[in-house]
């Protein structure tokens, strides 16, 4: 199964990649395309009318669906937050600064047992 998604991946990206290879290549003039032929069986002007106003829907709906994603990581980042204050207020942590070590009294060396060898 991870193959067949990888291999979607793979072929949608280079679906991508010619899609704007094509769009970077340059257009033909009209100047020049009158002298050759006369006619065109395939209406160009008219596919790129659609193609370019399906592109533009596209981004536009595709901005949206991240700006409600983006919303919904937002409100679940602020709950975990609100969640994480409210914890935190029932039981305090000191903070680190707070935590002061106690230092051990020395002992003498004569109250330190001896060793035995």
């Amino acid at each position: 199964m991870s193959e067949l998604i990888l291999q979607l991946i793979l072929f949608f990206s280079f679906a991508v990649i010619v899609y704007l290879m094509a769009i970077a290549v340059p257009r033909i003039k009209d100047d020049e395309l009158t002298q050759g032929k006369t006619g065109s069986i395939l209406p160009l002007e008219r596919m790129d009318a659609f193609l370019n106003s399906w592109k533009e829907k596209l981004l536009r709906r595709l901005r949206i669906y991240l700006m409600k994603a983006e919303r919904g990581v937002t409100s679940q980042l602020d709950k975990s937050r609100e969640a994480y204050q409210r914890e935190r207020q029932k039981r305090p942590f000191p903070s680190i600064r707070s935590i002061r070590r106690k230092k051990l009294p020395e002992k003498s060396p004569e109250e330190a047992p001896e060793e035995q060898s």
